[in-house]
């Protein structure tokens, strides 16, 4: 099983990616590999994204039901 990259890393492959292809040194094919590539990462990051959304949303429902009132200090 391959191992979860993390956010950071799909981000520098990306960039790397993104380089690759707007160096212009790449045959048809292989831009077209490039960015096949970079839209898996995209949708790779973009999964994170929501699934780190979906974390804070259970994080700010959990702090709702202990403290109703939205004031931790009061």
């Amino acid at each position: 099983m391959a191992k979860k990259k993390d956010f950071g890393s799909i981000l520098m492959e990306l960039e790397e990616v993104i380089e690759k292809i707007e160096s212009g040194d790449l045959s048809l094919e292989d831009a077209l590999k490039e960015f096949q590539t970079g839209v898996g990462l995209v949708t790779a990051g973009e999964k994170q994204l929501r699934d780190a959304e979906e974390e804070v949303k259970k994080g700010e429902a959990l702090m709702d039901s202990l403290f109703p009132e939205g004031d931790l200090w009061k």
